[in-house]
């Protein structure tokens, strides 16, 4: 019931389709990812439903393993791995490789070669020594960032 003079808030959601949905509260939404890249959010005040909205990226890092997950959801999107081997010094660079699954397979990721505990490097190392090679995804606060070590011997 509405009282004349009051004042209330109101939340407007607009759904991927355009729909406009109203709350006369703050709205609160739990999220469910529909599997298809995308989850669908539902207003626990109202019951307003946005299908359709697209994840909010988050990356953690652990080791070698770069794991993107939806912020709003938890839905594992994928994962961007880095291995690289070691090997004995034959002249040419050791390149590291990365693997990566789900919603990352397109991702754009740039290997930094650096020396363990030291100078980065302007590509992949060709001489003898101890090596790191990272990938970093996200930007800033949300940066998550995989290395492996690896040597080539002498």
């Amino acid at each position: 019931t509405f009282e004349e003079g009051a004042e209330y808030t109101y939340t407007v959601v607009i759904t991927a389709d355009g729909t406009y949905l109203t709350c006369a509260d703050e709205c609160s939404f739990e999220y469910t990812d529909n599997g298809d890249g995308m989850h669908d959010a539902t207003c626990t005040v109202c019951g307003a439903v946005v299908d359709n909205e697209v994840h909010t990226l988050t990356y953690t890092a652990s080791g070698n393993i770069i794991t993107a997950s939806c912020s709003k959801c938890n839905a594992n999107l994928g994962t961007a791995a880095i291995s690289a081997s070691g090997k004995t010094y034959d002249g040419s660079a050791l390149e590291a490789a990365v693997t990566k699954t789900g919603s990352l397979e397109n991702a754009t990721t740039t290997i930094t070669y650096a020396v363990k505990d030291g100078a980065v490097l302007n590509g992949a190392p060709v001489n003898s020594g101890t090596y790191t090679a990272s990938i970093t995804l996200g930007e800033g606060a949300n940066a998550a960032t995989a290395s492996a070590e690896f040597t080539i011997q002498k």
